[in-house]
């Protein structure tokens, strides 16, 4: 779990993200495309569980790696450090580590886990583009 986690951390904030802050330099939006557009990826990078899991399963799994992906974005831009981001994920992981062999990893989505997704993802979405305020600085001088 731990190397998973550090890999993607890695990949995702630290090497995917940081590329498009650089190629947003001059964007009015550069914090939020960077955010979005990681987070994108790094639930795109779910799509292999397709091998595991059924279809609902993985469509659930890569809305809620959007929203955590934007909110681990923020996570690294507020903090300016992956450890933060990686110690979120790794709390976000340890119970699916705990549980992967039990019932629960293969529990049927429904109609109601995709819309309580969908709501967080709403939540993550709105705070990534109202509380990142493009004049701070500070938070994102990579």
């Amino acid at each position: 779990m731990i190397t998973a986690v550090f890999f993607e951390e890695y990949l995702s904030r630290g090497l995917i993200f940081g590329a498009l802050l650089v190629y947003f330099k001059h964007h009015k939006w550069r914090v939020q495309l960077s955010i979005l557009l990681s987070a994108l990826l790094f639930s795109l990078s779910h799509l292999m569980n397709l091998f595991n899991q059924n279809a609902m399963q993985t469509l659930n799994q890569m809305i809620y790696t959007f929203a955590f992906g934007c909110l681990v974005g923020m996570l690294y831009i507020r903090s300016g450090s992956l450890l933060i981001p990686f110690l979120a994920h790794c709390l976000l992981n340890f119970p699916s580590f705990l549980y992967s062999s039990s019932s629960l990893a293969t529990a049927p989505v429904t109609l109601k886990t995709i819309l309580m997704q969908t709501f967080m993802l709403s939540i993550f979405l709105v705070y990534t583009f109202i509380f990142i305020n493009n004049d701070e600085k500070r938070h994102y001088q990579f």
